[in-house]
């Protein structure tokens, strides 16, 4: 089975267009396929519900889920709604293509990248199951850095250094460190 894991942020990428599952910026209700990036429009969290026979995705950025207006069926438009939509979530079934089929729960109807396109902005609706790419999402964990942690960060090849734990919590301070070289 899958491993997604409950409560744990993703993002999902079309195994045949190459773009992610983005809740689009310019009326944040859409649901369009986009080239990946790391903003939080494309940052999705795993929810599964009391019963866990399906899961609930919602995005990190307005707390909206994924889902649909209306009825399912062929060709309805997935878009953010404000109230938790139920998807079953399976290992692919296609063999060219490696990562999870989302499908609307109790149906048939899986998350379908229009024609697989790797267009910005190609809409993702409800299309029967079938055993196309373009139904297939692989996942990558999104990990985000805490408030109030330290970090660093280093170029391994410069030799710097960046702090982001300044006195004051919010600057930041370079410093340089030496790499030893075996001999």
């Amino acid at each position: 089975m899958t491993h997604i894991k409950n409560q744990h942020t993703y993002r999902l990428k079309n195994c045949q267009g190459g773009t992610a599952i983005d809740l689009a910026a310019y009326d944040n209700h859409s649901i369009v396929g986009f080239r990946p990036h790391h903003s939080s429009n494309q940052a999705w969290i795993f929810q599964q519900d009391d019963d866990q026979d399906g899961w609930f995705i919602k995005s990190s950025r307005t707390g909206q889920y994924l889902g649909i207006e209306g009825n399912a069926g062929i060709g309805t438009e997935v878009v953010a709604v404000l109230f938790p939509f139920k998807w079953d979530i399976r290992d692919s079934d296609v063999k060219s293509a490696k990562g999870i089929r989302i499908s609307a729960h109790g149906t048939n109807l899986s998350l379908d990248l229009d024609r697989g396109s790797s267009a910005n902005l190609t809409k993702i609706k409800l299309w029967r199951s079938w055993p196309g790419p373009n139904q297939i999402w692989s996942f990558t964990e999104r990990i985000f850095i805490e408030d109030q942690h330290a970090y660093s960060l280093r170029d391994c090849q410069g030799g710097t250094a960046v702090n982001l734990s300044g006195d004051d919590n919010h600057s930041s301070k370079h410093h340089t460190y030496f790499r030893s070289i075996p001999s």
